[in-house]
Parts: C-alpha cells; structure tokens; sequence
C-alpha cells in the first residue's frame, strides 16, 4: 500500500512513521497550537529515535512544524476531503441502487453499487475539468439499475418455481401416505378374511392374484360415466 502523506529527505515530519505524521495532520484539523502538539509529539520514542538518526538529536522545532502545515498538512486535507466525496458517491450510488432496485439481494446490491459508483466517479472527474457531462452517462446508470432489477426478477422467478416443485413433492407425499394408511386399514381388517387367504395363497399367476386381492379389499371401481354426446 503507497504512503498517503508525503515525505521528503530534510523535513523532520517527513521522516516520521506514517501514522505520527496522520496524528499530527488530525491535531493540526482540530486546532491544537504549536505550544500543544510538540510537547507531546518530541516525548514519543520514535520521535526521537528518528531526530537522533537524522538530525544530530535535534527535536521538532515551531518551524517545522509551521512548514508541515505549508505542505504535508495541505497534502492530507485533499486526500481527505477526496475520502469523504468517495464516500459520499458510495452512499448516493446504494440508495439510488436500492430505490430503483426493489428487493435486491446483498450481492446484487454490492456489484450495482459499485458499478454505479464507477460512473459517478467519471461524472464528477468531468464537473472537475470544467466538461460536460455526456448523456450517455446517465443511460447507462439506467442500464446497470434495469439490468439489475431483470436479474432480480429471473432470480425470484426460478425461487418461486422450486417453491412450487417443492409444494407438488408435498402434495404427492401426502397422498402416497394416506394411501399407504388406508391400505394397512383395509389389509388389517381383512387379515382373518378367509377369500384373502384364499386368493394369497392360490396358484395362479401373480398378477392374477393382486388384482382379485385388490378387487377383494378395495372393491371394484365406479364404471366411468359417458359425457353428452
């Protein structure tokens, strides 16, 4: 990961650790005065490892200080205030995804965020150098957001199909149950009739005698009844 915050050979916040010199750019950002933060930052061992390596022992002095201010400081208040129109193009994208969206998915919304965020960040690099912002740039945040919600669509489509072949597998087994109940119910009624004995225990082939059984526990079907013609 590059360092955020500049360093240069002679400076003395330069040859800093880089999260001292973010301390000092925050203390600097809230309005600590020289007399505040030297005290504290040439008491810190790195502080004054670092001023005895380079610089003969030599602390950080008002001057220095004042120079980081001039460059150093400028330098991380861009940096920062580029973080927060990021994050600021993060959150504009998310809400303008989930409210053209519906009920994305967490992935769906991620990836059309991030999408969205890629051309708002060209949109705003254009406002920057003064252009125009091209029309089609707009068109194809449309785009990403009805392609999205399409994908949405097909995705709680093929939920509901399965949710459906899952309620048909129920159905099926409840009939196979009930089935299985009434043919034990019909089984131990007739288990001391003596024709089932009969027919069980006969010689004929044995698609003979499951039909008798069959016909002897369930009894024989309703004859289908002929329409109009």
């Amino acid at each position: 990961m590059s360092d955020p915050l500049p360093k240069t050979p002679k400076g003395k916040l330069a040859r800093l650790p880089a999260k001292l010199r973010e301390a000092v750019c925050r203390r600097i950002h809230d309005g600590e005065t020289a007399g505040q933060i030297l005290p504290w930052l040439n008491a810190l061992p790195e502080v004054i490892k670092a001023c005895e390596t380079h610089f003969e022992g030599e602390l950080i002095t008002p001057q220095n200080l004042s120079a980081w201010r001039m460059g150093g400081y400028q330098v991380w208040l861009s940096q920062r205030d580029e973080i927060e129109a990021t994050r600021d193009r993060a959150r504009y994208s998310l809400e303008l995804a989930k409210a053209s969206g519906g009920n994305l998915s967490e992935g769906a919304l991620a990836q059309v965020t991030g999408e969205v965020m890629e051309l708002m960040e060209e949109i705003t690099a254009v406002r920057k150098a003064g252009g125009e912002i091209d029309p089609k740039a707009l068109v194809a945040i449309n785009k990403i957001l009805v392609a999205a919600r399409s994908r949405e669509l097909d995705t709680l489509t093929h939920q509901l199909n399965l949710k459906k072949l899952e309620q048909k597998d129920r159905e099926l087994a409840l009939a196979e149950d009930k089935f299985q109940i009434q043919f034990v119910e019909a089984f131990l009624k007739h288990l001391d009739d003596k024709k089932a004995r009969e027919i069980a225990e006969s010689g004929v082939h044995k698609d003979i005698k499951m039909d008798q059984l069959r016909l002897h526990l369930f009894g024989r079907r309703p004859e289908r009844q002929e329409g109009p013609p």
